[in-house]
């Protein structure tokens, strides 16, 4: 099994990755956190960075994952 950690800021942003996971089927829990520790906010912030120095590819759908 695979553990993905996601921090999203957003209730839209999980809205629509939950719309994501249900359709291709996976199964996700969730666990609200008020405070993220200041680690956790550097690993963040270097990939952000990293995403805006192009070091990352950017997808707006499963489907353009899917089609590579």
């Amino acid at each position: 099994m695979t553990q993905v950690v996601l921090n999203i800021d957003n209730k839209k942003k999980w809205n629509a990755l939950k719309t994501v996971l249900k359709a291709m089927n996976i199964e996700y829990s969730t666990q609200d956190t008020e405070q993220i520790s200041e680690a956790e906010l550097e690993l963040f912030r270097r990939a952000e960075n990293d995403k805006e120095n192009g070091k990352v590819n950017i997808y707006t759908s499963h489907r353009d994952i899917l089609n590579r």
